[in-house]
């Protein structure tokens, strides 16, 4: 098994955890892309974590891939409306394990895209892992940590433009305490921005964020209180600084996290995730409008949500996982709908991000799949 990010280990749980079939309608179709796993020799551990799509005939795909010996290196796919082939990635020289948990596009004609994950030095330290597309290649970029933390990581990332991208993680000071982290691309380096953290906490952590504009973000995630309850965590970015908000935690949960977020308007916003409901995890979606946090939907079979895509406020794609085969969600601007998924190896299979290029059902979602060896491979799923 590869590294997981945060998304990808509640899918692993929701997948290799719970037995069953799960009762959703099904309303529209996903079909299965073949992608291109570079991974030649078993054990194969390749997986998508998150996807891009700044056009209908274009998508890009990050996550990790394995070397033949259990050490986890970047991985990137390019779908150009036709077929995924893999494109060449760095990984940092002396890294033990690098991974891509995020990523986010921009432009029209041509493209620029950042992705960003974590990888761990030679000494064993996690550090914050960034790298570019120019439209041409993949290059490496330096993410700082700060200055007191002991490990560091980022796991989402949005992009209004070429020049303006928000990224999101967590980070361990020297306490060991886990704090939420944001940096921000201004088309030349990556800067620390200050974040808040719930009074209290045990610890913080910001898994997604979803940027309407350069002065508009929503970030989201989870914490721990004191009493060691989980609950969801959001904070907003105004163009000069972060605010806690309060996402809500369903009144019949026991806890609940958010895992992503998609934020079409600067009046909108859908978070995803899921809520523990008689000790099993159960989807959960949130919505955003203008000034407060509200719940729209949780489940009732051991499902969870990883990836939303809102291409307009009442368009939106949710993936993630359902028992052992992947989940996808749809709004329509007045209600979720479940729709089908197809299903590729017998051992499980999950979405980890979706992307939605302009007006949705066009979308493409992205994760992972077990073969009939249970080598780990790419999933990519169109709905179109």
């Amino acid at each position: 098994m590869p590294r997981w990010g945060v998304r990808a280990a509640l899918l692993a749980v929701l997948v290799l955890g719970a037995a069953g079939p799960a009762d959703v309608a099904a309303v529209s179709t996903w079909v299965v892309q073949p992608t291109a796993d570079p991974s030649s020799s078993s054990p194969r551990a390749d997986a998508f974590s998150s996807v891009a799509c700044p056009s209908t005939t274009e998508c890009f795909a990050v996550g990790n891939q394995s070397n033949g010996s259990g050490v986890a290196l970047t991985l990137a796919e390019h779908w150009n409306g036709a077929t995924w082939s893999v494109q060449a990635t760095p990984n940092p020289i002396g890294a033990t394990s690098s991974v891509l948990l995020g990523i986010a596009c921009s432009g029209t004609a041509s493209f620029t895209c950042e992705a960003v994950g974590d990888s761990f030095k030679s000494s064993g330290v996690e550090v914050p892992l960034a790298e570019r597309w120019n439209g041409t290649s993949w290059s490496l970029q330096a993410a700082p940590a700060p200055s007191n933390a002991s490990a560091a990581m980022l796991n989402g990332v949005s992009c209004t433009g070429a020049s303006q991208c928000e990224a999101v993680g967590s980070s361990f000071n020297g306490a060991g305490s886990q704090l939420s982290l944001a940096e921000v691309w201004n088309g030349t380096s990556w800067a620390i921005q200050s974040t808040l953290n719930p009074s209290g906490a045990l610890s913080s952590t910001l898994s997604g964020v979803g940027c309407a504009s350069a002065t508009f973000c929503e970030a989201a995630g989870n914490y721990l209180t004191s009493a060691g309850k989980q609950l969801p965590l959001a904070e907003r970015w105004n163009g000069s600084s972060w605010t806690l908000e309060k996402p809500a935690n369903p009144s019949s949960a026991l806890g609940s996290a958010l895992l992503a977020v998609s934020c079409p308007a600067t009046t909108s916003c859908t978070a995803v995730g899921y809520a523990d409901k008689s000790s099993r995890n159960v989807l959960l979606v949130e919505q955003w409008s203008n000034s407060a946090w509200a719940v729209q939907l949780t489940g009732t079979v051991w499902t969870g949500l990883a990836g939303v895509s809102c291409p307009q406020t009442t368009s939106c794609k949710a993936v993630g996982a359902m028992s052992d085969v992947p989940l996808a969600e749809a709004w329509n601007g007045s209600s979720w709908s479940g729709q089908t998924t197809e299903n590729r190896g017998n051992n499980g299979s999950a979405l980890s991000g979706v992307s939605c290029a302009s007006v949705a059902p066009v979308c493409t979602a992205a994760g992972w799949y077990l073969d009939g060896t249970h080598d780990l491979l790419t999933l990519a799923e169109r709905s179109s």
